[in-house]
Parts: structure tokens; C-alpha cells; sequence
């Protein structure tokens, strides 16, 4: 048997019949391509091939799916890595991630987009808001490729209406998946489920793919929406000097009363005589108040103080605590849902008459 074919240039071994198998690991220097996104290292046993597995050049994004650990992170930080310019990074807080995804679909910002954990973010936030953020999410995948803007987001599983916008995304990376139904839900094929895959690991249109890690680390992406924190309320900051506060229950009454001395405001009651009857007077007058006056009450009972209420909306502004999202339209008369505010964390949202709506902070404790 002879053990190699030797010719001019000595002895050569024969080819071995089978690939070797794919690595554990894949930096994505081995497989980058310019000008193109690579995603990683590609079985191709029919074709006696190992080769970059690129997303296509029209692709309007694609969906990451992936148990923890399974190497979802790595690969939108790869992918983020070849972006021809700096991507929006949807950050993990939900109130920055409602304002970043809103303030895209409103501004028509076309950078690429990247949300890590989407499944996750859209089950931290209540159901007015997740229902919003979807609608967003949505029309955002949808213009993608006429806007030559490029969507990555990855998620742990696939349910409810969060479906809908995986759905619109063609292209998918199934990772390890906990169990075989998992991975059918996924998209993928029973028969290609292999339980504990490592890291990297997966599937792309049936293909085995170990997909590429960054070759550094993490550049970071400044935006003036990756601070959630609000900024401070003052009562001076109403044009009238006056403010109609909503205070729920289990609202931070405290810090209301500790911002209103800190800041030289009168803190009333509402339902006391001269508060309810005072604001109809204060309304008519051309001039700020001296000192700021706050006028607190729950929210049934400025519903049912109704012309101090209609005072309000049109000359001052309302102060409605984080806790009284339910009552938000009725008392301020807004279809619109707020910016998404931490319940119990001392946040609120200022109202101006006739004007914008704003996240703002009571205490700073």
C-alpha cells in the first residue's frame, strides 16, 4: 500500500476523503471579508468545503436565537465590529431603550441597529409600552431595506407578539436551544437539534456554522439617550409658578414635600377651599407666582375637581407621579403614551401646557 503518491517534488500524501471539524472557536479576522459582514465558519460536507459564511449584501437584518451562554452577545459584538459606521446599540435600560427606539422611528435616524436580549427588554416593560415598542420595532424592520439600514437583535425565545417582528427578519442564527421543541419553534429542524453545542455553535438555513467572535474588545457608542436618569424637577420650572402635582398611591409624596423646601415652593392640598379655588384665580393672572406654588392631590380627586383640572391643562403645568400611568390620559387629557418611567423609583413626568411631555426625577436620594 503505498503510502503517499510521490512525484517531483518528493512524497504527498493523499487527501484525506472528510474535512476536519469545525473549530471551537472562530475569531472573526479569519473570516472577514471587506466591505461585508461576516458571520462565521461554514460546514459544507457536500461540497468538501469550509468557507466565511457572509450576511447578504440586501439583507435588511437578521435574528440571533440562543439559550444564555450560547454565544449571542459575541456575535452582534462581531457583527457590530464590521459596520461602516458606528451602529445604535439599543442599551438594556428599559427607559433608554423606549426613548433610543422611539426617538429612531420619529427621527429617521439609518444607522444600523442592534438590540441584545430584545425578548427580555419587551418583558421588563408593562403592556401599554410593550405593545408600543413592538409597533416600533415593527415599522422599524419594515422600512430596513429601503432605508439601507441593517437590524440585528437577539433573543432567547421567540413568543407572543415580539413573533411579529422576527417574522419580518429572513435571515436566522439558531444557537443551543435548551430542547428540541425549542429549536422547532425557532425555526430550525428537529433532526439538526444537538443538545449542549458549545458556544458559537449553530445553524444557518440547515448548515452548521461556528460563528465568529470579536477580535477585540467592545468599542463603546456614546448617545445622549444611554443615561436614563432624568433630570431634576424643580417647581420653579413651570411659566406660571404654578403646579398641579398627581400623586398616586404608594407615590413618593415625601420626596415632593423635600423637593418643594428645598426649593422655597408652598406645598397644598387640593380639596382644601383656597387650593381648588385659588387655581381658577391663579390661571387669569399675567405673572408668575412668588414663591412656586405645588398643589398635590390623588388622581380621583383631581377627576373630580374638574374645572381646576381644565385650569390646569391650559395654563400650568401637571406633575403626574410614575404610579398613576392608568389615570395619565384622563388627567391630562393626552392620547399619547409618556416617555416609559420607573414605577418607585421617584420619577414623574412634567406636562407643560400645550406643551411636550418630559421623564423627570423628584428626588435625587
Amino acid at each position: 500500500v503505498l503510502d503517499g503518491i510521490r512525484d517531483s517534488a518528493g512524497p504527498r500524501r493523499a487527501r484525506a476523503p472528510w474535512l476536519p471539524p469545525l473549530p471551537s472557536s472562530v475569531p472573526l479576522e479569519r473570516v472577514a471579508v471587506a466591505g461585508r459582514i461576516a458571520l462565521g465558519l461554514a460546514d459544507e460536507p457536500d461540497r468538501q468545503r469550509q468557507e466565511a459564511l457572509l450576511l447578504p449584501d440586501d439583507a435588511p437584518g437578521l435574528v440571533i436565537l440562543g439559550a444564555a451562554a450560547s454565544g449571542r452577545t459575541s456575535l452582534l459584538r462581531a457583527i457590530a465590529q464590521q459596520l461602516p459606521a458606528l451602529p445604535v446599540r439599543v442599551p438594556s435600560d428599559p427607559e433608554a431603550a423606549w426613548d433610543t427606539i422611539v426617538g429612531i422611528s420619529r427621527e429617521g435616524d439609518r444607522r444600523a441597529v442592534l438590540i441584545d436580549d430584545i425578548d427580555a427588554l419587551i418583558g421588563r416593560l408593562p403592556a401599554d409600552y410593550a405593545t408600543e415598542m413592538v409597533g416600533c420595532l415593527e415599522r422599524l424592520v419594515r422600512g430596513a431595506r429601503a432605508d439601507g439600514r441593517t437590524v440585528v437583535v437577539t433573543a432567547a425565545r421567540v413568543s407572543g407578539a415580539l413573533a411579529r417582528v422576527i417574522d419580518l427578519l429572513p435571515h436566522r442564527v439558531l444557537l443551543s436551544l435548551p430542547t428540541r421543541a425549542e429549536h422547532v419553534a425557532a425555526g430550525g429542524d428537529g433532526g439538526d437539534f444537538v443538545r449542549d453545542l458549545p458556544p458559537g455553535r449553530g445553524r444557518w438555513d440547515g448548515m452548521l456554522v461556528q460563528f465568529a467572535h470579536p477580535s477585540a474588545p467592545p468599542s463603546p457608542s456614546p448617545s445622549p439617550r444611554e443615561d436614563p436618569t432624568p433630570r431634576s424637577w424643580r417647581p420653579a420650572d413651570s411659566p406660571s409658578g404654578v403646579t398641579a402635582a398627581v400623586v398616586g398611591p404608594g407615590g413618593d409624596l415625601r420626596a415632593l414635600r423635600e423637593s418643594c423646601a428645598r426649593h422655597g415652593a408652598r406645598l397644598e392640598t387640593l380639596g382644601e377651599g383656597a387650593a381648588s379655588g385659588g387655581l381658577s384665580d391663579i390661571a387669569g393672572s399675567a405673572r408668575p407666582t412668588e414663591p412656586p406654588v405645588v398643589v398635590h392631590g390623588a388622581p380621583e380627586e383631581w377627576l373630580s375637581q374638574w374645572r381646576a383640572l381644565a385650569d390646569v391643562r391650559e395654563t400650568h403645568d401637571l406633575l403626574v407621579g410614575a404610579e398613576c400611568l392608568a389615570q395619565f390620559r384622563a388627567i391630562t387629557g393626552r392620547r399619547e403614551l409618556p416617555p416609559y418611567a420607573l414605577e418607585g423609583a421617584g420619577r414623574a413626568w412634567r406636562v407643560a401646557a400645550h406643551g411636550p411631555c418630559e421623564r423627570v426625577l423628584l428626588s435625587t436620594r
